[in-house]
């Protein structure tokens, strides 16, 4: 196997020489394809909160690249960081995750004239989508993201025609880069663990709905609890909400009022994640402003039936009346009418709750993997 340096900026933690990290799906199945080597940020521990972290597979070797991850000190020792790059050997492949935010950016310039592979998994929010944001934290926070996205949005895209031009890029959808060139540019599908037992996809309908998130603005969660307001909807809908321990917004408060909600909290845990989620019949996600989304195909994968507002990228992995249903973004009358149509409807809600399953099945973490490794492995055996 080819060796792959993976230089990230996160934190990993040591105890009793194991190596711990909250997200190791991605990096345990890159293990399966390359000769791992993590250039990471390294604290050692006594104890560890296991449902929170996982121990990474062994087949790969940690180093404690960063001395800090704070961004200044990054830039006061470039000159420092640069060197312990341009020490590593040239022949081998090199993968920086998120360019274009914070350290990464850096430390794709550094790498640029190497066998350098790039997975943009996020951008700037669009102009649009930033309308909606304007007041999620202050005036003043959304009135700069309205000014200054747009500056951005021309930065990055200048930024991945002429720096990164020869490098490997996959990026996830709607993504500010140059989207018409396709010679060295690849969307893939940001691909969570999926749901593995098959055992507890109900066939009962339940009336309840999950909605999975916070209460930022562009997460949308007040449309879905004006929808709910709805008579025939609030006599029978019971809402499961994932990642909430309570509302703090006296907005929500307000029209949560007379609606029966349950929450659940954050849940780390893959397993545990995945029972409440089944319980539901159909999962709403009516955000202003995802890239892709992920909850959607989890939803699928634990027989879940997703509503999503057709914002962002949304639409690359639901197709209208095939495995989910979309709505107009803020559009509450149109997500009422929706959830409606699927209780109503027994055939086409068992019909897209089959397809959310059969298409899941092509987009597991795995099969991603395996697509991006032989992909970044024959560009660079084999680039003209």
């Amino acid at each position: 196997m080819k060796k792959m340096h993976i230089i990230i900026p996160i934190k990993v933690y040591k105890i009793d020489n194991k190596y711990y990290h909250s997200r190791t799906g991605f990096i345990d199945e890159m293990a399966k394809h390359f000769d791992l080597n993590l250039h990471v940020f390294i604290k050692e521990v006594s104890t560890i909160d296991e449902v929170k972290f996982v121990s990474c597979a062994k087949n790969m070797k940690f180093y404690n690249f960063f001395d800090s991850l704070n961004f200044w000190h990054f830039i006061r020792n470039i000159r420092e960081y640069r060197r312990k790059l341009l020490s590593l050997p040239k022949e081998d492949i090199y993968f920086v995750n998120y360019p274009f935010k914070g350290l990464s950016i850096f430390l794709a310039w550094i790498l640029r004239k190497r066998k350098l592979v790039i997975w943009v998994k996020s951008d700037t929010v669009a102009v649009l989508n930033s309308l909606s944001m304007m007041f999620s934290n202050g005036k003043l926070k959304g009135l700069q993201r309205f000014f200054l996205n747009p500056i951005k949005s021309l930065l990055y895209i200048m930024i991945s025609r002429v720096i990164f031009k020869e490098n490997l890029i996959f990026y996830t959808a709607n993504i500010v880069i140059n989207k018409k060139n396709h010679i060295n540019q690849f969307e893939i599908i940001s691909c969570p663990i999926f749901n593995s037992k098959p055992g507890i996809i109900k066939k009962e309908i339940s009336h309840k709905i999950c909605f999975i998130g916070g209460e930022a603005n562009q997460k949308g969660l007040s449309i879905l609890l004006k929808a709910l307001s709805n008579k025939s909807l609030k006599e029978k809908i019971k809402l499961n909400i994932i990642g909430l321990d309570g509302f703090k917004k006296e907005k929500n408060k307000k029209l949560a009022k007379d609606l029966k909600i349950k929450f659940h909290g954050i849940i780390y845990e893959r397993n545990k994640f995945y029972n409440p989620l089944s319980e539901n019949d159909i999962l709403v996600m009516p955000s202003f402003a995802e890239k892709q989304g992920k909850v959607q195909l989890e939803a699928m994968s634990a027989g879940v039936v997703p509503i999503c507002s057709d914002s962002g990228g949304t639409y690359k992995t639901i197709s209208n009346y095939y495995n989910g249903l979309l709505f107009k973004p803020g559009d509450y009358r149109q997500l009422c009418n929706k959830i409606k149509l699927l209780y109503e409807n027994n055939n086409l809600y068992e019909d897209l709750k089959s397809n959310g399953l059969e298409c899941v099945k092509k987009l597991s973490l795995n099969e991603q993997i395996d697509k991006m490794s032989k992909t970044i492995n024959n560009f660079y055996e084999h680039k003209i």
